[in-house]
């Protein structure tokens, strides 16, 4: 069974207690201050070599360095790709999808509010035509 604190029980701040907060407050300060002051250096990667160039180089130079590792073959697959009937296909469903969503939420906002009219207009009729 847990301990249940009861109404009648207040909360008393010991000495005991007292002296637990401070030691727990004490050690947190002081391992915060450590950590603060022993960051790690920007450089913790192991795998680079003393004085390597760690910056991430340019997307292109990379894809390009990429295909250019690739067998001939495979490098005319992927200059053909743009003009494969998939790709085409997907170009066109993007567009189509961005023409569709210009004005999309104002074009919302007034369908909602033609259903709303309506919505009053027919509860209208119907209570003129069961009160006569």
């Amino acid at each position: 069974m847990s301990h249940r604190f009861s109404e009648d029980k207040k909360f008393k701040i010991t000495p005991a207690r007292l002296f637990r907060w401070s030691v727990f407050l004490i050690l947190f300060y002081l391992s915060l201050s450590y950590f603060a002051s022993h960051r790690l250096p920007d450089n913790s990667d192991p795998t680079t070599v003393l004085g390597e160039n760690t910056a991430i180089p340019n997307l292109s130079v990379v894809s390009q360095s990429l295909l250019k590792s690739l067998p001939q073959s495979s490098q005319r697959q992927l200059q053909n790709l743009p003009q494969s009937p998939v790709i085409i296909y997907i170009q066109d469903r993007l567009k189509f999808i961005q023409e569709q969503s210009v004005g999309f939420p104002q074009k919302q906002i007034t369908e909602i509010k033609k259903s709303l009219v309506e919505k009053i207009y027919q509860d209208l009729m119907d209570n003129l035509n069961q009160s006569k």
